[in-house]
């Protein structure tokens, strides 16, 4: 009678049981929240894949080292970065977290709002001392500008659809603009600046974000120009006043 193989994975298990694996599954963790792999015991050919079609983290032992790792980035992570979009909008100070790629662009109802070129005959704007954003700019100037401030709150922040293998993000949310007091801020130099609408209003916002290696690589937008406070419908008032991120939707 001819043996049958015992699959590798088979014998990990044997050597170590459900508390010894339990235990690489948690120095794992605690490697990836450190972003530290000096922490993990791994074999020399170990094999890592990332964002595979399994959506489960997958760990072989073999010999009390980690020989394979199969992870995937979760959904959650994706709107956090999208949301992080938001924040760093929402009383714009120069000084918050800003995931954007070297390439990132911004279209807001067809029109590109990020690295136009300058126009003949004219100077780029400097950030350092415009007194208003430009659409000459990269997203990251932008933000960095301190400049976009007058935009007073971002909320109703409606997550509805994730695609984890496109990397694209689509939320709903509403940006607000009390005007009056909010227009006259400070830049993160130090400089009095007045800007944003004289008027209070709201942009009623649909928005796609496409996001690869935890960065926003574009950005396109949809806006609506409704009434200053309105709601969605869609809310509870609680949550149409919030500037928390809700993911409501489907993944694929």
């Amino acid at each position: 009678m001819r043996a049958q193989r015992v699959p590798a994975r088979v014998m990990a298990a044997a050597s170590c049981d459900r508390t010894c694996l339990e235990g690489f599954v948690d120095r794992y963790l605690d490697a990836l929240l450190a972003h530290d792999p000096g922490r993990l015991p791994v074999t020399r050919e170990v094999r890592f894949t990332e964002n595979g079609q399994q959506l489960a983290l997958h760990l072989a032992i073999r010999d009390h080292r980690i020989a394979e790792i199969e992870t995937l980035v979760s959904r959650l992570d994706l709107v956090r970065i999208a949301n992080l979009y938001f924040s760093g909008m929402q009383q714009n100070d120069g000084k918050g977290v800003y995931p954007f790629a070297k390439d990132c662009n911004r279209i807001e109802n067809g029109t590109f709002t990020t690295d136009m070129p300058t126009p003949r005959g004219q100077t780029r704007p400097d950030p350092r001392t415009a007194r208003m954003y430009s659409a000459q700019w990269s997203c990251l100037e932008q933000f960095q500008s301190g400049l976009i401030r007058f935009v007073t709150r971002i909320r109703d922040r409606r997550f509805v659809a994730v695609d984890p293998q496109r990397g694209i993000v689509f939320a709903f949310g509403f940006f607000d603009h009390s005007a009056g007091a909010t227009r006259t801020f400070q830049t993160p130099d130090g400089r009095t600046v007045t800007a944003g609408p004289q008027q209070p209003w709201t942009w009623e916002i649909a928005e796609v974000f496409q996001i690869r290696r935890s960065r926003i690589h574009q950005i396109m937008a949809i806006m609506n120009h409704v009434e200053y406070g309105m709601s969605s419908g869609w809310s509870t008032w609680e949550d149409g006043l919030s500037s928390r991120a809700r993911y409501l939707g489907p993944t694929f």
